[in-house]
């Protein structure tokens, strides 16, 4: 369950013949120290607790029978979380160590020396280190301890500080969780983030994938990992991994190589990538900045970031940085035998190379591509383009001011899919080619490492106003939304009937929050803005609302995308709603409802705008509201409205 501390030098390298002389960062796993060692009465209060609890449900409810040998029954330990965007997240850093002797004599299941022991202790398990940026992934909760096998619930403890960095010291015992397996072994789970661990009670089942908790680095550690451990009924270690030196039979249904050389991450940075060696500073937690970006402009340098796993002297890899086109704007090699570095393997490593872009550099989307050990690896990123569409900061409402009445009201849930991938969802109100009201919506994916975001149009008929009366959606055409910056846009356009165009966008309202890479922080922003969206009412059908709640001009503008009302003939409507902001969204607000007639599809006209009624909007929370009509018409009633999608994070009530 010791963990080492991170190596980190700086060396220089050459990138190849299209790049300059570069610096690389070099973090390297698995280099003991003597300050590492955990005395005797440190290791005998590590554990002493799971085997007091231990002891006392044997004794309670009787000691598991020993079983005979059974056929591989373990699955895998950790679950990155969904999204987690990297090709790996753990080392296997230590394993048991299987000479009894100690301390110095280590031998691992392979008859290699990747184990420790110290005076009185031999090591007794597995330890998966997180990697790369471990201290990130603790914090963002990216990795999940799971049950490799069923079991019973017979220890947990937790509230153990988890940020520790060292091994001597008071703070010597883990968050962890033990389980008695159906084939009567005990797993001990060591190490979690501090309140984190299954609340399930002693004496719960447990199956094989139930979450126990989340990986930290409680107790004697020095990073996040998971220390993962087998034990006898009646005590004595065993090795779920078989080899020469263990020549118990193999337990992980997947087993695992003893080295498997791979690409862990790779990813552009706008910086050199921070790590830190430990997780706390004078009690006040530090946190990693990796400074990741998939999109540069012209002149601006990127930093190629590469972290193998299982890293050994003599296997090459090979990096292109490709252009839009194919071609290879830089190549190089990298091989950990050209490096001044005192060991010949290591269970993870991390690089970075620094490549200026040139003031001409072609626009689009570029490829930083890596072969390594036999398998290729990519990472798409963009030069020259517009602001990340993976932002909340582009909802709001858009058109063409020579188009006069229609528009876009667009609704971006950032990292919808995945961290990187969000969801575009779009409100268009136009007009039909016969001049009649008409409107579209519009829906896909947009993605931080592209240029553009293509997505299906989409119509919906046979509505009624304010009536649960069944609609039919179709889709009639495709469209390719791109933003020039955070005001300015465009939408392309191709029908199924013909129609095809470009209509230049332009943001109609101020920008709140939008920001070139898409990180600007909601925190301590006014919450109003973040009502914005797509809102509905459950018991209608097909139609709804999108909302503009814009905090710097102090207005509230929303597309009301309809039909027309029951008696009349089936047939399309929409209305816009205008207001002032109001000071509390909670307080139902008046809001004016306009009509407007006469236009024209993507074209300028004559049109007339005018009041048909009021509403009252009041927001509950941000994930529910109710908009009171009342029209000049007589039409009136309530629609009790609810977010489409998820809530923005920070959104407050």
């Amino acid at each position: 369950m010791k963990c080492i501390p991170i190596l980190a030098a700086s060396i220089a390298l050459f990138a190849g013949a299209a790049a300059a002389q570069e610096r690389a960062t070099l973090r390297g796993l698995l280099e003991p120290t003597a300050a590492d060692a955990v005395a005797d009465v440190e290791r005998a209060s590590l554990v002493a607790d799971l085997e007091a609890q231990e002891r006392a449900y044997a004794a309670a409810h009787g000691a598991p029978a020993p079983k005979a040998v059974q056929a591989a029954n373990l699955a895998w330990p950790l679950r990155a979380r969904e999204g987690f965007a990297g090709f790996d997240y753990q080392a296997a850093t230590y394993f048991v160590d299987h000479d009894r002797r100690n301390p110095g004599f280590v031998q691992d299941y392979a008859c290699g020396e990747r184990s420790y022991d110290v005076a009185g202790y031999n090591h007794g398990g597995t330890d998966y280190v997180l990697w790369p940026f471990a201290w990130r992934m603790m914090d963002r909760g990216d990795i999940a301890v799971v049950a490799a096998a069923g079991g019973t619930l017979v220890a947990r403890r937790d509230g153990e500080f988890d940020r520790n960095c060292e091994f001597r010291g008071s703070a010597t015992t883990p968050n962890a969780v033990s389980i008695r397996q159906d084939d009567g072994l005990t797993a001990r789970y060591l190490h979690f983030r501090r309140g984190s661990v299954t609340a399930l009670p002693i004496g719960a089942r447990v199956e094989a994938g139930d979450v126990l908790g989340l990986v930290g680095s409680s107790g004697p550690s020095s990073v996040p990992h998971l220390h993962f451990e087998l034990n006898h009924a009646l005590g004595g270690v065993v090795d779920p991994r078989a080899g020469a030196c263990n020549p118990e039979p193999e337990r992980w249904i997947v087993a695992q190589p003893y080295e498997r050389p791979r690409i862990m991450m790779l990813a552009t940075h706008a910086a050199e990538p921070a790590f830190v060696d430990c997780g706390v500073a004078d009690g006040v937690p530090v946190h990693e900045q990796a400074h990741e970006r998939r999109r540069f402009a012209r002149g601006e340098t990127l930093h190629a970031f590469v972290a193998f796993g299982d890293h050994r002297r003599g296997r090459v890899a090979t990096f292109e940085l490709r252009q839009p086109d194919g071609e290879v704007f830089a190549r190089w090699q990298h091989d950990l035998a050209d490096e001044d570095t005192p060991r010949d393997f290591y269970a993870g490593t991390a690089w970075s190379w620094e490549h200026v872009l040139p003031s001409d550099a072609p626009a689009g989307r570029w490829i930083l591509h890596a072969d390594f050990a036999g398998k290729a690896y990519e990472h798409a990123f963009v030069v020259g383009a517009g602001p990340n569409p993976d932002q909340p900061g582009l909802s709001g409402s858009w058109a063409n001011a020579a188009t006069d009445a229609q528009g876009l009201l667009l609704d971006l849930q950032a990292d919808f899919f995945e961290p990187g991938i969000g969801l575009a969802f779009g409100g268009w109100f136009t007009w039909a080619p016969a001049a009649a009201p008409a409107w579209y919506t519009i829906q896909g994916e947009v993605r931080e490492d592209a240029d553009a975001s293509t997505m299906p149009i989409y119509r919906t008929e046979f509505g009624a106003f304010d009536a649960p009366d069944p609609t039919t959606t179709h889709a009639v055409g495709n469209a390719t939304l791109r933003f020039e910056d955070c005001s300015h846009g465009s939408l392309e356009y191709a029908f199924v009937d013909g129609r095809s165009g470009t209509i230049p966008l332009t943001r109609l309202l101020a920008n709140v929050r939008c920001s070139r890479d898409g990180d600007a922080d909601a925190a301590g922003q006014d919450s109003r803005a973040l009502h914005s969206g797509a809102w509905a009412d459950p018991s209608n059908s097909g139609q709804g609302l999108l909302f503009d709640l814009d905090t710097v001009q102090g207005v509230l503008f929303a597309a009301w995308y309809t039909f027309a009302p029951p008696n009349a003939p089936r047939s399309q409507r929409w209305y816009t709603l205008q207001a002032p902001l109001p000071g509390d969204l909670g307080v139902p607000a008046d809001i004016a409802i306009f009509e407007t007639q006469g236009g024209r599809f993507d074209a300028a006209s004559t049109t007339t705008t005018r009041l048909v009624g009021t509403a009252r909007l009041a927001f509950h929370s941000c994930t529910a509201a109710t908009l009171a009509y009342q029209f000049d018409d007589g039409r009136a009633g309530t629609l009790d409205l609810v977010r489409i999608g998820r809530a923005p994070p920070a959104c407050g009530s």
